[in-house]
């Protein structure tokens, strides 16, 4: 079985959806536009600690302090001049508390619209509920691939495989651990899940030929 968590990139060119942080769009962000509500409207009940947790959960920012700078901004400029209409809009308002700068190469409001939209979208969930649904149909030996595209999306895959795999028979023989530990080492023994899972080998990247053609694969994992 295999997932690509990649979304498509006509969905990233349709200005209407929100998605670009240098093209104008309303504020919405959702991959399923008759589902849920957009981001901008979450917006109107969010407080500086929730939007600051998205910021840091799924941006890929570990600097607390500057999630809370830029929730702090985002919802001040709501306040003042009520909802946002635009992406162009709260684009500016992060480029600002970055000061326009950002360590990767890449417009300071990226990471922010990327954790607004795993957010918005229950990304992470989603992966999580594949993962649980497919991997106990799988025979023994076979492969569940899950192609990822942000730092997020492969902790998640790799917390997937930490939970649900067995210790190996060497290590029980050389470290005597009491049941209760290794249990805590290993959840998975904890459980009736009837199924466990290891890592084939480690993630594969892109080789820079093939970024060269096609930009948009240069952050993929395969796992």
């Amino acid at each position: 079985v295999m997932i690509d968590i990649g979304f498509s990139s006509p969905q990233v060119d349709q200005q209407h959806r929100g998605f670009s942080v240098v093209d104008d769009g309303p504020l919405d962000l959702r991959m399923n536009p008759t589902a849920g509500i957009p981001f901008g409207e979450w917006l109107l009940t969010a407080t500086s600690e929730e939007v600051a947790w998205i910021i840091r959960e799924w941006g890929e920012d570990d600097d607390p302090v500057m999630a809370l700078r830029i929730a702090d901004a985002v919802l001040e400029e709501q306040r003042r001049t009520g909802p946002y209409r635009s992406t162009l809009d709260i684009a500016e308002v992060i480029r600002q508390v970055k000061m326009g700068q950002d360590d990767r190469g890449q417009h300071p409001a990226k990471l922010s619209f990327q954790a607004f939209r795993v957010f918005i979208n229950h990304e992470m969930e989603q992966l999580r509920a594949f993962l649980e649904a497919a991997v106990p149909l799988l025979q023994v030996g076979a492969r569940a691939v899950v192609i990822t595209f942000k730092r997020p999306e492969a902790v998640s895959v790799k917390h997937f495989v930490r939970e649900h795999e067995e210790p190996e028979p060497a290590l029980e023989q050389a470290v005597n651990f009491c049941p209760e530990r290794l249990r805590a080492l290993y959840p998975l023994l904890g459980t009736s899940k009837p199924f466990a899972v290891r890592l084939a080998c480690p993630a594969l990247v892109p080789k820079a030929s093939e970024v060269a053609v096609n930009r948009r694969s240069r952050s993929s994992m395969v796992h």
